[in-house]
């Protein structure tokens, strides 16, 4: 009987090893998976134009506006055409933040997805609008 018990044991022993090496290894996988997961992140939010210029989100101008200065590439969704002409709604893809822009050319057509370069600049009463140069749809 003493036999049957020592084997129960140390097969109970051998399954205790070979979970913590199972938790080991899901816990590495997961870590893993989440890193791959925070670097597609980034590079979404940075994409590349065609001229192999960084692309940002309109998410990340709308949550800091102040902190971009000069000519940049912003990526988002027309979400609505202004009642004025040449002004439209940048958003993002679930209409969560939006960014007025002015446009001088021909109006992007509601839902299509843009590659808008220009500048943020406020207007006459202080709110942020993005002055655009050129818009190009998103590949």
């Amino acid at each position: 009987m003493s036999e049957k018990c020592g084997n129960t044991c140390g097969e109970s022993e051998r399954n205790k090893g070979k979970l913590s090496e199972m938790t080991r290894t899901l816990r590495q996988v997961l870590v893993s998976v989440a890193a791959i997961a925070a670097l597609l992140a980034v590079a979404q939010s940075h994409a590349q134009t065609p001229e192999g210029e960084s692309v940002i989100v309109v998410d990340k101008v709308v949550a800091n506006p102040e902190k971009f200065k000069g000519t940049i590439n912003v990526s988002g969704r027309v979400a609505k055409l202004g009642g004025k002409l040449g002004l439209f709604a940048l958003s993002c893809e679930d209409a969560c933040f939006s960014m007025p822009v002015r446009f001088s050319g021909t109006p992007p057509k509601a839902g299509s997805d843009l590659i808008v370069r220009g500048q943020v600049s406020k207007d006459a009463n202080g709110h942020y609008v993005f002055s655009a140069q050129s818009i190009m749809p998103k590949k």
